[in-house]
């Protein structure tokens, strides 16, 4: 989802953890985002009975499955697509705040070999 925008893929993983934070998760949790999830998981699981893939244990497993994940991954790569300009422009502008808000978690939380 991410990967399409080349300012991501320069980010190292604490300051992707800074800007999935503070710009793409917002965009992912708001209210709009989450009615369209709700309505895709309606639609999909409308489909699935009308084809009769609810009618098994094991297909209704699989289709259960596919149906919890997958409007949750469509959303976010359509919020991603739309807003891409806007996550590209949150890097570049708030870069140093990623760095220094990166450079401070690992001193406040360092792994342990």
């Amino acid at each position: 989802m991410m990967c399409q925008i080349p300012q991501w893929k320069a980010l190292p993983r604490n300051e992707r953890r800074f800007v999935w934070e503070h710009c793409v998760h917002p965009l992912v949790t708001s209210t709009s985002a989450q009615n369209l999830k709700v309505l895709l998981f309606g639609l999909a699981l409308f489909a699935a009975y009308s084809f009769g893939l609810l009618g098994q244990v094991s297909t209704s497993l699989a289709t259960f499955v596919v149906l919890v994940l997958a409007p949750g991954e469509v959303v976010e790569l359509i919020l991603a697509a739309r807003n891409r300009q806007i996550i590209s422009n949150f890097i570049q502008n708030r870069a140093t705040e990623a760095t220094a808000a990166a450079a401070a978690k690992e001193v406040s939380s360092p792994e342990y070999s």
